[in-house]
């Protein structure tokens, strides 16, 4: 599982193709496809899943009503901003049911494109983290997107934060030490410190559609090696999942 690095060692390895996703240019994220090739990658991929209080998958009406979907998020505060903005206003009784839970982006695609009856109107909707907006459509502008598709982005997909030129990152110590692979994250912060030391390494957006895109259709050997770091804050979160549901309450 994917995790935040208590010390590690950093090394350029050159790979620029993460730079040609960051201009390309995707549609708003409302359901997001299945892949067709490469699913180890995106079981590497955690997220925190809406479950019922048994820790089974929990179709809900969506944001307008018209269909089902199982809420993903990128986060803890994503998770958060869909209790507060979509489930809560579903009836405070069925948002007493609901809790998230971490699962892999594979697993939240399985779980909503089912082949039972029912599973087949469910669709997948995977939230972005609004605290991280601003740090995104920046970024986006400074790559070359329109301002008006920028902030469309920003709002309606989760982004990737990956560095530009790619590096490897090597655990110095822990239970994966001396692992190598290269970082990305949903938390700008997490990243922009790890690469801070080195000024040659930008932090780039990357929208979620283009990134999995890659991983899931890409013939890169280096693909493999990617990792998406969570946040501190997400790592809490998880952590809790096993005893209660604080993490969906601001401390």
């Amino acid at each position: 599982m994917p995790k935040s690095m208590p010390s590690a060692a950093l090394t350029r390895c050159g790979h620029v193709l993460l730079s040609a996703l960051a201009l390309g240019i995707t549609p708003p994220l409302h359901a997001a496809p299945a892949p067709t090739a490469n699913i180890d990658h995106l079981d590497r991929i955690i997220l925190l899943m809406a479950v019922n209080l048994s820790g089974t998958p929990a179709p809900l009406p969506g944001p307008d009503r018209s269909k089902l979907v199982l809420y993903g998020a990128v986060s803890a505060e994503a998770a958060i901003a869909a209790m507060e903005s979509f489930i809560k206003p579903l009836g405070e009784e069925q948002a007493k049911t609901i809790r998230f839970a971490p699962a892999s982006y594979r697993y939240l695609l399985n779980a909503a494109t089912g082949k039972g009856e029912t599973q087949a109107l469910v669709q997948p909707l995977l939230l972005p983290d609004p605290t991280q907006r601003e740090y995104a459509e920046k970024l986006f502008k400074e790559q070359g997107v329109a301002a008006s598709q920028a902030n469309e982005l920003s709002r309606t997909q989760p982004t990737v934060f990956c560095p530009e030129p790619a590096l490897y990152a090597q655990i110095n110590n822990g239970t994966d030490s001396a692992k190598r692979f290269i970082p990305c994250s949903f938390d700008f912060k997490t990243l922009s410190d790890l690469v801070k030391p080195n000024p040659k390494i930008r932090v780039i957006a990357i929208p979620w559609t283009s990134f999995t895109g890659l991983l899931s259709q890409g013939k890169q050997e280096y693909l493999k090696d990617i990792e998406v770091l969570l946040s501190p804050n997400t790592q809490k979160a998880i952590q809790k999942t096993r005893s209660d549901r604080q993490f969906l309450q601001r401390d």
